[in-house]
């Protein structure tokens, strides 16, 4: 049986008429009035996706834990500064992370021109803040472990 609204076509059989085949909102609103409003709880207003979901919240029989803690996100912001030097055909670049709590971590990368190619500087800029930025992302991933051994109080071999 097709939904009230719709009708069967050679290509789309029980698409609504004069819409979309996917757009089955103003028939689905029809059979929701059809069956009873569920805001007020009127006959036939059950959504079976409701008890489906309700299970998925009780794995293995149990009730699901109920959440109510509230977790507030404190807004941060930390700079990371890159510093670029060129000596010759050598290109020197530091990148500085500073934290709100002053905390500083420093990357350092470098890139060197081959004197056969063509002078352009951008390009060994780019390499080497690539590079201290990566140097970087190292120095801060070290600082975190230390964090987490020194909270955990053993040492990791």
């Amino acid at each position: 049986m097709r939904p009230p609204g719709t009708s069967a076509g050679a290509d789309h059989p029980g698409a609504p008429i004069g819409g979309h085949p996917d757009d089955w909102t103003g028939a689905r609103r029809q059979a929701q009035a059809e069956k009873g409003d569920a805001r007020r709880g009127t006959p036939g207003s059950e959504d079976p996706r409701a008890r489906l979901s309700a299970r998925a919240l009780e794995p293995f029989g149990r009730a699901a834990p109920q959440r109510t803690e509230v977790i507030t996100m404190e807004a941060k912001q930390w700079t990371v500064q890159i510093y670029i030097t060129e000596e010759g055909d050598d290109t020197h670049a530091r990148a500085v992370l500073s934290t709100q709590d002053t905390s500083i971590v420093t990357g350092r990368g470098t890139a060197r021109r081959n004197p056969t190619d063509r002078p352009i500087p951008e390009i060994g800029d780019e390499l080497a803040a690539s590079r201290a930025l990566e140097d970087l992302a190292i120095r801060l991933h070290d600082v975190a472990s230390d964090d987490i051994v020194a909270l955990a109080g053993h040492v990791v071999p």
